[in-house]
């Protein structure tokens, strides 16, 4: 009872502070295959996973959904970079391996290990960069102008490691644009950039299995 209590007495406000009403606002989704490989064959060969990076960050984090999601389709076969270790325990990567760098040390990264392959993902904020939409129908970035108020891209690039060359790359972005005219005494309700962020990696893993 209390729930629908606290329910009319928010719709209650909303119809006070904008008797023009609430809108939700969806997101919109695009995305882009930047090789002809456009998925993964998870039955065969073993991946390293690295940290994601952030874009204009030098943070890097692992992330659980993309650990889990990678885990429930590789098993044994995958590896975090961070836990790779040679016979007396250390630790064999000593160096930040970040998605826009990894390529140039793709010789290293060959040479380490028995692992075929090698797993980077990114994740941008609106906040960072304005141009981070995709379309893959134009294959032409479109730059996200004022009226776009969240906004997030989700990267992935699989480097192939005994070939020295990238294997599979793809970007998925989302953003919520509202013009001044349907901000105009309406509430807008929509998903911010960070939340869009984890959405928008979600749909591109979806993509590539």
């Amino acid at each position: 009872m209390k729930y629908f209590l606290l329910i009319f007495l928010v719709l209650t406000s909303c119809s006070i502070l904008y008797p023009e009403g609430v809108s939700f606002n969806r997101p919109n989704y695009n995305h882009e295959y930047k090789t002809f490989v456009k998925k993964l064959d998870f039955k065969k060969g073993a991946y390293l996973l690295a940290p994601t990076s952030f874009h204009k960050s030098n943070r890097t984090e692992n992330i659980d959904d993309i650990h889990d999601f990678f885990k429930s389709k590789l098993g044994d076969r995958l590896m975090l970079t961070d836990d790779l270790r040679d016979e007396s325990g250390k630790k064999i990567i000593l160096i930040k391996v970040d998605y826009d760098t990894a390529l140039d040390h793709i010789d290293f990264f060959s040479k380490i290990s028995d692992y075929q392959y090698l797993i980077l993902t990114k994740i941008t904020y609106l906040k960072d960069d304005r141009g981070l939409n995709v379309d893959e129908r134009h294959r032409k970035p479109k730059p996200l102008n004022s009226k776009t108020r969240t906004g997030a891209k989700s990267s992935i690039l699989v480097l192939d490691l005994e070939n020295k060359s990238v294997f599979l790359e793809m970007d998925f972005s989302g953003h919520v644009s509202i013009s001044d005219k349907e901000d105009d005494g309406i509430a807008n309700i929509y998903s911010g950039s960070y939340s869009l962020g984890r959405k928008t990696m979600k749909k591109l893993l979806k993509k590539i299995k």
